[in-house]
């Protein structure tokens, strides 16, 4: 059985007992977990609906998972901002969150921008790190909020803390170009190290950059060589072009030192 479903429907098994004292709502969460876990999803779906019906929040968010991934039925936009307005409105903050990705990316429906932060908002301030980073995007770009570099960077801070790689990368850039923050190659290189361990693509790109000119470290070619070869496997095109740079240097490095002997 998957550890991350056994957890969540722990946490379930144990919210429904202490509000409801409710034997049956125990039993139905429970085969709500092992259909899930064996990708009985229309089963799932099944409880999740009756669950739905007394107010559940957490099951009105499983139903807006199913229909927004598609998992064991037909996938639509529509009956997950349907599923996930319902939980968010029970003020579920993942639920909030996922509302808010669906208005923001806005595929198979309406997309808007301001609705979305005006979501991502509760949500970050619970404390939900991939909230916070979606809205420090939104003040960062300014899309559905006045731009503002400040509460972005906040808001990164706050999921970079979190461990939320992505963050981690935004403030690995910010510390590098000075933007908001004092200037901190070594800050930088910290964060960046910990996104790029947490395999983001663009950390690795970035990572490999750093060894490649000697940024808070010594220049190492054959490490950026590593993260170069590693973030091109992830179709990063810019890995490319800094893996013929490398190639170029080594080759002129190469000439001189055997003109020199």
């Amino acid at each position: 059985m998957r550890q991350p479903l056994r957890l969540l429907f722990t946490f379930i098994l144990l919210l429904c007992t202490s509000i409801t004292g409710n034997a049956e709502t125990h039993n139905q969460a429970l085969e709500a977990l092992e259909a899930l876990d064996t990708g009985n999803y229309k089963l799932a779906k099944k409880i999740f609906l009756s669950l739905s019906k007394s107010g559940d929040a957490e099951a009105q968010y499983q139903l807006g998972l199913l229909y927004k991934d598609g998992r064991g039925l037909k996938h639509s936009a529509k009956r997950a901002e349907k599923w996930f307005f319902k939980a968010a409105d029970n003020n579920h903050i993942a639920a909030q969150y996922q509302l808010g990705k669906l208005y923001e990316i806005g595929k198979d429906i309406q997309q808007d921008y301001m609705h979305a932060a005006m979501l991502y908002q509760p949500a970050a301030s619970a404390g939900h790190a991939e909230a916070q980073f979606a809205l420090g995007m939104m003040f960062k770009n300014g899309y559905g909020v006045p731009k503002n570099t400040a509460k972005s960077i906040d808001l990164f801070q706050l999921s970079a803390s979190q461990g939320n790689p992505r963050a981690q990368l935004e403030m690995a850039n910010s510390y590098l170009q000075g933007i908001g923050v004092s200037k901190d190659i070594d800050q930088a290189f910290t964060l960046v190290v910990k996104a790029a361990e947490a395999d983001l693509a663009e950390a690795n790109l970035l990572l490999g950059i750093m060894y490649f000119d000697g940024l808070a470290v010594e220049k190492d070619l054959a490490a950026a060589n590593m993260y170069f070869q590693h973030a091109a496997s992830q179709n990063i095109d810019a890995a490319n072009t800094y893996i013929e740079k490398l190639k170029a240097e080594q080759t002129t490095a190469i000439v001189t030192k055997s003109k020199s002997q």
